[in-house]
């Protein structure tokens, strides 16, 4: 069965990752500290066992073996013993008599396996016994004769006592971490939920809509992402929605006029006024021009929206662009009587979006041509930064408010009282170009002009190459 919840996923991986920890942890724990405590504590009781041996020596050292009498200190010794080392310790003849016991009951039959000789301490493994896992057994001499210490002992007491417990530790701290798992979990799930929610609504046309996410994680940067992508695409439809707008306004009324002249025309040719009508037909040429003029900087303002205007950079003297276009406009400064100032280097090659900064500085020269009064100036600059170029054109003009300046760059937007022909979209181009270009745009009012500058930053060698 597929598993589409994502709390579920996070919750089954978070178990399988929390039962693998502490399987490893319970297997290096019974590979690895059982084995290295058993063989420390097998060590020692060895040691102590040799040590005990000595002991019943010194206390056996004089009596008779067969008196009951002299038994009793060592009895209490041997079952001393029985407590220290948690089994069964006793005394046997060499015919294999036992003849003292830590407990009354007698020695149980038993079987060994794997013995072992250590400096002459004899020690097995115990079969058949489920009381005892180890037997021991040391030569001593009691009261002159020889007899033999042996002890029965199950496996390491201490680390079956403990191994329970360590168990139930480790079962205790795997629940607890799942209970405390829920709620983490849910701290994930949540505000993913929130962002389906905002993902569907602006879906269904609700582009108001924001996360209202603060936090510092992940999710918390993918909601501000949600919300920053939600700003531009709702800046975006209704930028759109406003060009629609500007665009039926400004095609309405040259088709009206055309309409009007048109029908003028038509007119004025059934009264033999010809004319009067090639002026009406002249007319509706230039209107057409406007139109032209109007759908084409339409067209290059869409190109920008859909992400593919001016994408190839290449290497450039925008010096000498500037010098061909100024040229173009010489014509129409003449007629204007304009003084010119230019001060551009003799050369400043750089990568850069070539029909972009063409595009740039035709928009700036005719704006500036345009708007500045009989006998007035126009400044080309262009110089050199660290980052890249600045290109500024300035021409002799009012002084423009900040409100007309915040309004230069919308489409279609016009100059108030102006009545200089033109569709109001040049600058709105000029900025858009720059700031694809990874530049921008800057207006100020200069004595007797305004000034735009232009700052054009060195490409990306990502960008260059392509």
């Amino acid at each position: 069965m597929r598993i589409n919840s994502l709390y579920t996923k996070i919750m089954l991986s978070f178990f399988t990752a929390l039962a693998a920890g502490l399987a490893c942890i319970v297997i290096i724990f019974i590979l690895i500290v059982e084995n290295r405590f058993n063989k420390h504590v097998q060590n020692e009781l060895i040691a102590a066992f040799r040590i005990t041996s000595k002991g019943v020596e010194l206390l056996a050292s004089e009596g008779n073996i067969d008196d009951p009498v002299a038994h009793a200190e060592l009895r209490h010794y041997i079952k001393d013993l029985d407590v220290i080392f948690k089994g069964q310790v006793w005394l046997e003849k060499p015919d294999g008599t036992v003849f003292l016991s830590s407990r009354p009951r007698t020695v149980p039959k038993f079987t060994i396996s794997n013995e072992k000789y250590q400096d002459r301490l004899f020690y097995a493994d115990v079969k058949g016994l489920p009381e005892a896992d180890f037997y021991f057994a040391y030569p001593v001499t009691v009261f002159g004769h020889n007899a033999t210490l042996a002890m029965l002992r199950r496996d390491d007491i201490y680390y079956r006592d403990a191994a329970p417990f360590f168990l139930m530790v480790v079962q205790a701290v795997g629940i607890f971490t799942l209970l405390l798992a829920f709620p983490v979990i849910r701290r994930i799930t949540v505000p993913l939920r929130k962002l389906e929610e905002g993902a569907l609504r602006c879906a269904s046309g609700d582009l108001s809509y924001r996360v209202d996410m603060k936090r510092g994680d992940e999710v918390g940067r993918v909601a501000r992402a949600f919300n920053v992508m939600a700003d531009s695409v709702e800046n975006m439809l209704r930028m759109k929605q406003e060009l629609m707008a500007n665009v039926s306004h400004e095609m309405r009324s040259p088709l009206a006029r055309i309409r009007v002249a048109l029908a003028i025309a038509e007119m004025r040719i059934e009264e033999g006024r010809t004319e009067d009508a090639l002026r009406h037909l002249a007319a509706v040429s230039q209107e057409v021009e406007d139109l032209d003029s109007a759908i084409g900087g339409v067209i290059e303002l869409s190109r920008f929206d859909a992400g593919g205007a001016y994408r190839v950079f290449t290497s450039c003297d925008l010096a000498e662009m500037v010098r061909s276009m100024l040229q173009r406009y010489a014509p129409t400064i003449d007629m204007k009587q304009l003084q010119v100032e230019v001060d551009l280097p003799e050369h400043l090659v750089q990568d850069c979006q070539k029909e972009g900064f063409n595009a740039i500085i035709k928009n700036l020269l005719e704006n500036a041509v345009k708007f500045a009064e009989q006998g007035g100036f126009i400044r080309i600059e262009l110089a050199a930064e660290n980052a890249g170029a600045v290109l500024a054109v300035s021409n002799s003009y009012r002084q423009l408010s900040e409100k007309e300046i915040s309004l230069l760059f919308q489409p279609f937007s016009r100059g108030v009282g102006e009545d200089v022909p033109g569709t109001g979209l040049g600058l709105a181009l000029v900025e858009r170009i720059a700031v694809d270009h990874g530049g921008g745009v800057v207006v100020e009012n200069i004595e007797a002009g305004v000034r735009f500058a232009v700052r054009l930053p060195r490409p990306r060698k990502d960008e260059s190459a392509s």
